[in-house]
């Protein structure tokens, strides 16, 4: 993997519209531990050599970003699941009173709700 401009410019995401380049780049640098110049010309691939710690740093930063990326959307799964079970509890609970009061109204508005 010889450009490493993508990756680089990957690590400054999410990008405003409004922001400057440069504080775009600077994001990326400090996500990827490098100085603002060495991120600066690597983004632009003015770069003649990557040394081995820079890719690796830049690497790293990635792997990072991803694995916290993907603790968030499981997070997200997690807060919406709990959410759908409450939801069904609740509905499972009032299918139950409804039932043992013999209330039709109710037990329509459950099958609504579920179908």
């Amino acid at each position: 993997m010889n450009d490493l401009a993508p990756l680089l410019k990957r690590l400054s995401s999410p990008i405003n519209q409004e922001e400057k380049i440069d504080v775009v780049i600077g994001r990326a640098a400090r996500r990827a531990g490098l100085s603002y110049s060495r991120a600066f010309n690597i983004w632009y691939g003015k770069a003649r050599r990557i040394e081995p710690h820079e890719r690796a740093a830049i690497l790293a930063a990635i792997a990072e970003q991803t694995i916290t990326d993907e603790k968030n959307e499981h997070h997200e799964i997690a807060i919406r699941l709990a959410r759908a079970e409450a939801r069904l509890s609740q509905l499972e609970t009032a299918l139950n009173r409804a039932v043992a009061d013999r209330d039709l109204e109710t037990i329509e508005k459950v099958f609504r709700a579920v179908a």
